[in-house]
């Protein structure tokens, strides 16, 4: 195979500055000649999973079309230059929309895929009218039981938005950024090792869907889409892992990753039921604009919420490789190094650390939260403090 040297990486680095540059302008331009006024990064802000979404079954597709063509190799590194082009993409739009949010502040829940209803936080904006068409396809109807004993259909209650804040913006642009830089890495590690040869297509969807998940967990304005997303990148996590599934400790490694994580899983599945229980919605808008009321203005009991926490947080620590779930970690470095990357250091593990940041609304009493909730919180600074000691004595 082609060895790729660092002279022809850095040839790289022209068309991808290009994008990285030229993709924001182009919408900024773009929004003035089809509107006449500019797309704002909000308005963009929705294409950041989306597009690695959309690229992951074009490197599947053309990869199984083209395997073995001299061309697809060389010219698209079989389907990582694709990879690397997209999450270039969402990079760009990640950087210009946290300019554009610290540099105006504020928090915005923009529900740029379905705006139908007046979203509930303040500050959000409505979507430009080229995209309305797009959102209608995510549409549900959802039926709820009345006064009375009567049902009664909604329309469009149940939608996809986006919640931006500090705390998601961060972790936004961590992940954008190394996701980012371990593609990158990648083109020179997979595209020059012969084991990979004719595969590699398979690597890049698997990877440019795993960051998909990771995007979009992190822009979800919901503890629902929250959890979708999180399943996504489960299952990425367990097809990177086993990517050499025909070596048994990689198929094994690849099985123990999916079913340790899928105990946490069960928990956090049961955490959003006795959320919603309690609050009757999933919606970061509706649930942390005051923690402490529940569904019909009711006072949020204590244990209940408790009960909620605890299984949101083991979630978390099955996800971040927590004791007493840690055991997963060590053999996911069966999968090729740019996976142990992306899940070691780059994104996997600190999806958890995002879960758990997003339950700090139920603890703060200064801005809503709910009192006696203190033992969650000595929960998880034990086993945090126990997961961190293991480790350093592993190390």
């Amino acid at each position: 195979m082609t060895q790729i040297t660092a002279e022809s990486q850095r040839k790289f680095l022209f068309p991808i500055i290009a994008l990285l540059i030229g993709f924001p302008l182009l919408r900024h331009y773009g929004g003035i000649l089809a509107t006449g006024t500019p797309f704002t990064a909000l308005d963009s802000a929705f294409l950041i999973p989306i597009v690695p979404i959309l690229i992951f079954p074009v490197i599947a597709i053309l990869g199984q079309w083209y395997a073995g063509e001299e061309w697809w190799r060389e010219r698209f590194k079989e389907g990582g230059m694709i990879a690397l082009g997209a999450l270039a993409i969402t990079l760009s739009l990640t950087v210009w929309l946290a300019i554009q949010f610290f540099t105006k502040g504020g928090t915005c829940s923009d529900e740029v895929i379905l705006a139908k209803e007046a979203c509930e936080a303040g500050g959000a904006e409505w979507i430009p009218a080229l995209f309305a068409g797009f959102g209608n396809w995510f549409s549900f109807d959802v039926i709820r039981m009345q006064d009375g004993g009567s049902w009664a259909l909604e329309s469009d209650a149940f939608g996809i938005g986006m919640w931006i804040d500090n705390v998601s913006l961060t972790l936004l642009f961590v992940a954008a950024f190394l996701c980012f830089l371990i593609c990158w890495f990648s083109l020179g590690y997979m595209n020059t090792d012969p084991i990979n040869k004719d595969r590699n297509h398979r690597f890049y969807a698997e990877f440019v869907l795993f960051s998909a998940g990771m995007l979009g967990m992190v822009l979800a304005d919901s503890f629902l889409w929250l959890f979708i997303f999180w399943e996504i990148m489960g299952l990425c996590s367990y097809l990177l892992i086993g990517f050499y599934y025909e070596r048994p400790s990689a198929a094994y490694a690849a099985k123990k990753a999916f079913l340790t994580t899928r105990v946490g899983d069960v928990f956090l599945l049961i955490g959003l039921l006795i959320l919603y229980d309690i609050y009757g919605s999933l919606d970061f808008a509706v649930i942390f604009d005051d923690p402490s009321t529940g569904v019909g203005g009711a006072i949020v009991s204590a244990g209940a919420l408790k009960s909620a926490m605890l299984m949101l947080f083991i979630g978390a620590v099955g996800k971040s490789a927590q004791f007493p779930l840690h055991v997963w970690l060590p053999d996911a470095m069966e999968g090729p190094t740019p996976v142990s990357a992306l899940i070691h250091a780059a994104t996997m593990v600190n999806a958890g650390l995002y879960l758990v940041a997003r339950m700090v609304p139920f603890f703060d009493i200064g801005h809503g939260g709910v009192e006696g909730m203190g033992d969650i919180g000595i929960l998880i600074a034990w086993i945090g403090g126990i997961t961190a000691f293991m480790a350093a004595l592993i190390a």
